[in-house]
């Protein structure tokens, strides 16, 4: 998600993501930020929610599924 006006960016938590994420697939597209209302319009359709213990500002992600995987 992108950050709001006055908000700013923690770099090192989208870094961490895309370290996980190009371990499993290097040639996996980067990733995109997507304005507050938009993201949370995407996350009505999405497949599957997944909690986890993330408590970094920020630190919400949207997985496409069907990508294949090249493994």
């Amino acid at each position: 998600m992108a950050a709001v006006p006055g908000d700013k960016l923690d770099p090192a938590v989208e870094g961490a993501y895309m370290k996980v994420v190009r371990w499993h697939v290097p040639t996996a597209a980067a990733s995109e930020r997507v304005e507050r209302f938009a993201f949370y319009a995407r996350t009505e359709k999405a497949f599957a929610i997944v909690m986890t213990s993330e408590t970094r500002q920020y630190g919400n992600i949207l997985p496409k599924r069907g990508i294949p995987l090249s493994l």
